[in-house]
């Protein structure tokens, strides 16, 4: 039994050696397992730190890309509004030469019409040189025409009285019916009957012209129509009238040898004693002349 116990015990000690060894082995390959877990986490940690860095760089890059995402989007807004303004630029830069065109074209028009207004002034010049030339020249034949009619009247032993002829000068388009080219002394007789205060130099409160019609000439006096032709008509002094009654002054329209129209002024009447006066004689065939020139002036108007 002491063999069997010693054999069961030697059995036993080699199963615990066994064991021993066993668990030595087992110790080993945990201590190999240790170590190579802590390579293992060693290796993760390096991972985990190079995924870290890297997880940094891409975070630092997706932040430099939203810089730049930001940055080219705001060169994209400068790009249009630099668009934008150099579409603006352009199109005033076209406004600008159109205007500059313009510009040229009134220059162009004001020289144009600097050089008319310059002729035309030039035209008003020598307008006015023969206007004042015409008046003097009528005032030299009112004195001459004076003169004659005091002359004839001495001759006739009647200071009142006159004999004139006026051309009808200066023919301005006023009344477009009229052309003076083909108008007779009738109508152009027409037109100052119709209207006499348009040409007539003393304004009356007569319009048309008829016979009998009482004419109030201003301070003159008024006058008696006794007379409408078709080329003429005559006027009778009142005895309200500033000369006195009986005088008569006979107004016609007529076209002389060379075509032109004329206007024709005969006075007449009762002598009385204050045209004895040679001085008063002279000074109303002057005023007279004078009047009835500005009535020959005004017949140019009655025509174009």
């Amino acid at each position: 039994e002491a063999q069997q116990a010693a054999a069961e015990a030697a059995t036993d000690g080699a199963a615990a050696r066994a064991a021993a060894a066993r668990a030595n082995q087992a110790d080993a390959q945990a201590h190999d397992d240790a170590v190579k877990a802590r390579r293992a986490a060693n290796a993760a940690n390096s991972d985990a730190a190079i995924a870290g860095r890297a997880a940094a760089a891409a975070a630092k890059d997706a932040t430099a890309a939203r810089g730049a995402a930001t940055r080219a989007e705001s060169d994209a807004i400068a790009a249009r509004d630099a668009a934008g303004r150099a579409d603006t630029d352009a199109k005033a830069a076209e406004d600008a030469a159109t205007r500059a065109e313009q510009h040229a074209k009134n220059a162009a028009d004001a020289a144009r019409n600097a050089l008319t207004y310059a002729i035309d002034a030039q035209k008003a010049a020598d307008h006015a040189q023969a206007g004042a030339d015409a008046i003097e020249r009528r005032r030299k034949e009112s004195a001459d025409a004076a003169e004659r009619a005091r002359q004839e009247a001495e001759k006739s032993g009647n200071g009142y009285g006159y004999d004139f002829n006026f051309d009808i000068r200066d023919p301005r388009p006023i009344n477009p019916g009229i052309d003076a080219r083909t108008a007779t002394p009738a109508e152009i007789m027409a037109a100052i009957q119709g209207d006499l205060n348009r040409y007539f130099p003393i304004h009356s409160d007569c319009g048309k012209l008829e016979v009998d019609r009482r004419c109030d000439l201003s301070i003159f006096g008024p006058v008696r129509v006794a007379q409408v032709g078709p080329d003429f008509f005559i006027f009778e002094s009142t005895p309200e009238h500033l000369e006195g009654p009986g005088k008569y002054i006979r107004f016609g329209v007529s076209r002389n040898d060379k075509g032109k129209l004329d206007l024709s002024v005969k006075a007449w009447g009762q002598p009385s004693k204050i045209w004895d006066e040679w001085w008063l004689s002279w000074a109303n065939n002057f005023a007279a002349h004078e009047t009835w020139g500005l009535f020959a002036e005004n017949l140019g108007l009655a025509y174009k």
